[in-house]
């Protein structure tokens, strides 16, 4: 499981592991004071992950599709649940609302996934990108730019002290031609850091090859707490 990787640091977790110990990058940052939001567009009760995310990975706090309906009267508009530029919407109205000085947040986006909807693209965006995986491609990258802007320009939610994390749990498997590559090397995500702290970089060895797993100590190690012997990264 990606979030796996991505919040324990771990290649493999027992999703219906009774152990209520587990130390995730929610429960470090905790202990930092910072509150921990997990946003998803998904209804919780899909793979029963509203339970399954509040045993293993404990954030303080978890909105899913059942969530955003009872706070923003959010129904469903897509495959998965809501759309992506209504999840960021969602986010951001609930960011605001809270005002926390401190939190991490993580946000699942799923119009990237397939099967693969985009909305209101204009008919030129539609002729430029003829695909519907093309299409998603293009809706998801065009309403992240649009919530990074809001973010960026609001100085309540981005200052010296904030960094924004852009990566993926999995790659574009079932996108165009995935299994027709001429190699199976492992295949690339995105990671992308976004802070006005430059200097944070200075830490990070850029040409080491890295995987899901050895985020989550990074991170633990920028806000400020300690790499449990749990993690595998």
């Amino acid at each position: 499981w990606g979030l796996t990787a991505l919040l324990l640091s771990r290649l493999d977790y027992d999703r219906e592991c009774k152990d209520k110990k587990s130390i995730s990058l929610f429960t470090i940052a905790a202990t930092q004071e910072y509150h921990t939001y997990y946003f998803a567009p998904l209804s919780g009760i899909f793979g029963d992950n509203r339970k399954t995310y509040a045993d293993i990975f404990k954030p303080h706090s978890q909105y899913f599709l059942e969530e955003w309906n009872r706070e923003l009267q959010y129904t469903r508009s897509c495959t998965w649940g809501i759309s992506d530029d209504e999840l960021y919407k969602g986010v951001l109205h609930i960011l605001k609302k809270d005002q926390k000085k401190r939190f991490l947040a993580v946000i699942s986006t799923m119009d990237s996934h397939s099967p693969y909807t985009a909305k209101n693209l204009t008919e030129e965006e539609k002729q430029k990108f003829p695909t519907p995986f093309l299409q998603a491609l293009h809706s998801t990258d065009k309403n992240l730019g649009i919530f990074l802007k809001k973010i960026m320009d609001d100085p309540e939610l981005y200052d010296q002290q904030t960094l924004i994390v852009v990566t993926a749990d999995h790659s574009a498997t079932h996108g165009e031609n995935f299994l027709k590559r001429p190699d199976f090397t492992p295949a690339r995500i995105p990671l992308i850091f976004i802070t006005p702290q430059k200097e944070i970089f200075n830490h990070l060895d850029l040409k080491k090859y890295a995987s899901s797993i050895d985020l989550p100590p990074t991170l633990a190690l920028f806000m400020g707490g300690m790499v449990p012997s749990t993690f595998m990264g």
